[in-house]
């Protein structure tokens, strides 16, 4: 039984009809869905906690191979935030310069707002029924869509990778330029990307994983498609438009204030705090520790999309599962990023290996590596990812040759016999 027969929530079954003749994996179907529901909450809504407030905004990536439909899942969601709800939509592309970003969160200069109207609802209230205004809460709350994740930060950008961590949490933030300072108070952001194991390991220093800014995504991971569906036959489920679009504009136009927790969901919690998480890979232990954090967010855009301020046990339950699922396969997210000096060469050959369509000779496989990696360690790391069982490795018929396939996919009928009769 797949995860997703577990799912009980409402709006999240009307968006897998919607999405259900397309190709992309469902699980970024559902993680797009979650993040546009996030982003219509703005920071309008929090969790009240004892060390401070919790705010929904997720940081989700949508990782995977190319051609595996990521960009599409970000779209659908994209397109009816846009055309459903008051959500401001960051610049596609700030080549990766945390200026640009921080210009389009400041907006247009605006006359200093009286104290009241810092009060959450009395700026709901004061919204015209026939203007779409930015109330006071989220005058510096933007929505980031980025189809591109490498435009969007750039390389080894640390100011950057900073800048989001802060805005992850919520902190105001003050920018020094030369002929002005910037003020940036209560701001949020709300981020989906598309990215490849590969590009995250060139694009991201190596410190991101201490700096704890990975702790802070979501990485949702798929190998492959959905389906292959062709184009003739690929559409969207119109009847469900009014359902989600409902959703949407409930949660960017009508909610707002503190989100509490019912007597059972706080009883759920507690339960859920104390459980170990297991995530078996070192890189995680950041994540592990901001966890239940994450948990919440996804309570609250859970919450949210039944038009409920109470999170109640369920959606406990349901951010769990979803969370849980999405876990296990977040280390294949990273491939080798952060593990070795040798890391995106690994992880360039898995993917060749992977798409390969079929078997592939340590000559031909050298002969596409050979720029980017020594052959000592071209040697190393193919023996490294055959004991790691994340390729097979196979002798040819005259044993004098090895080929790799992969170890979950593409694998041709008699190859196994082959590897069992050699011992390779």
């Amino acid at each position: 039984m797949s995860v997703l027969d577990g799912i009980t929530n409402e709006f999240l079954q009307d968006y897998l009809r919607y999405t259900e003749h397309t190709e992309p994996p469902k699980m970024m179907h559902v993680w797009a869905a979650l993040s546009g529901v996030s982003a219509c909450l703005g920071r309008r809504c929090w969790i009240e906690t004892g060390i401070g407030s919790i705010y929904p905004n997720l940081y989700v990536l949508l990782v995977g191979p190319p051609g595996t439909r990521k960009t599409t899942a970000m779209n659908n969601v994209k397109k009816l935030v846009e055309k459903n709800t008051q959500v401001r939509f960051a610049p596609k592309d700030t080549a990766g310069q945390r200026q640009g970003l921080i210009t389009a969160m400041q907006g247009e200069k605006e006359e200093e707002l009286e104290d009241g109207l810092l009060d959450v609802a009395s700026a709901i209230a004061s919204i015209s029924e026939h203007k779409m205004s930015i109330c006071a809460a989220d005058r510096h709350a933007m929505y980031v869509c980025a189809a591109e994740f490498r435009s969007f930060m750039g390389q080894n950008n640390l100011d950057l990778t900073g800048f989001l961590l802060e805005m992850w949490d919520g902190e105001d933030y003050d920018y020094q330029l030369k002929t002005a300072k910037i003020k940036l108070k209560d701001p949020l952001l709300n981020l989906i990307g598309c990215t490849t194991p590969t590009e995250i390991s060139v694009l991201l220093p190596p410190q991101v994983i201490g700096q704890g800014f990975m702790s802070r995504f979501i990485l949702v991971y798929a190998a492959d498609k959905y389906k292959k569906i062709p184009p003739s036959r690929a559409y969207l489920d119109k009847e469900v438009i009014p359902c989600l679009a409902d959703v949407f504009s409930f949660a960017s136009n009508k909610m707002n204030g503190p989100m509490k927790l019912s007597e059972s969901a706080k009883r759920m919690d507690d339960k859920l705090y104390m459980r170990e998480v297991s995530i078996q890979d070192t890189r995680f232990m950041y994540y592990i520790e901001r966890r239940h954090t994450h948990l919440m967010k996804v309570a609250c855009a859970l919450a949210a999309s039944r038009k409920s301020m109470t999170i109640e046990a369920d959606d406990l339950e349901q951010a769990d599962l979803l969370l849980s699922h999405t876990e296990l396969s977040m280390p294949d997210a990273l491939g080798e990023f952060g593990l070795s000096p040798i890391a995106t060469a690994k992880q360039k050959m898995a993917e060749y290996i992977q798409h390969a369509n079929g078997p592939i000779t340590s000559r031909i496989l050298w002969m596409v590596m050979q720029r980017d990696i020594k052959l000592v360690d071209f040697r190393n790391a193919l023996s490294d990812m055959v004991n790691a069982g994340k390729i097979l490795s196979v002798k040819t018929t005259n044993g004098d040759a090895f080929v790799y396939v992969d170890s979950a996919h593409g694998m041709l009928e008699g190859l196994i016999e082959t590897k069992e009769e050699t011992g390779t």
